[in-house]
């Protein structure tokens, strides 16, 4: 529908669908798009149906104009653009992917402010480490937003295993918090 235009024609609108990080890949994809930008009530719904291949939406809310929901748009998408981060891996680990929100993330020094790097982190067994970033992602992503872990697959070996430890930690969690009550 772009009329001519070398890529799809996005109106950013509330009546779209609302933009996520599989969109933000297919989007990654392309090798152009037009972002058109509507301002206080919008475009002329002629020229919508003219030019407009897809409506998008950042979400249940309203802005005065679409400009920063495009600027939202083009920095999500610029991430996977070679070169823009400074490893082609950084995209690989990160929230959404695989439908979990991200792990804890540590930097130096080991120690800040009374409080220390999960010693788990820095014992060099990188698959302890892999499973710990695991289970650390499955418990956030379970506690912040369970409509995505409801939709995960956990029926491999591996997530069992996590989830009966986290079924175990939870619950030493809990007797723990109830003994301090109790007191």
């Amino acid at each position: 529908r772009s009329q001519g235009y070398d890529g799809p024609c996005i109106y950013m609108s509330p009546r779209g669908k609302t933009f996520c990080q599989q969109k933000v890949e297919q989007l990654s994809r392309l090798d152009n798009m037009i972002i058109l930008c509507g301002h206080y009530e919008g475009v002329d719904q002629r020229a919508l149906d003219l030019v407009v291949d897809e409506e998008i939406s950042l979400g249940d809310f309203v802005l005065t104009g679409g400009e920063l929901a495009a600027m939202v748009i083009c920095d999500a998408v610029a991430r996977y653009v070679p070169g823009v981060l400074g490893s082609s891996g950084s995209t690989e680990e990160e929230s959404f992917t695989g439908g979990l929100l991200e792990y804890p993330q540590y930097s130096r020094p080991a120690v800040w402010h009374g409080r220390e790097i999960p010693a788990i982190l820095t014992s060099g067994n990188h698959e302890k480490v892999r499973q710990w970033r695991r289970k650390q992602s499955l418990r956030r992503t379970r506690e912040r937003r369970p409509d995505m872990y409801e939709k995960l697959d956990l029926s491999s070996k591996q997530d069992k295993k996590l989830l009966k430890e986290m079924a175990e930690e939870d619950a030493k969690e809990n007797a723990e918090c109830k003994m301090q009550n109790a007191e």
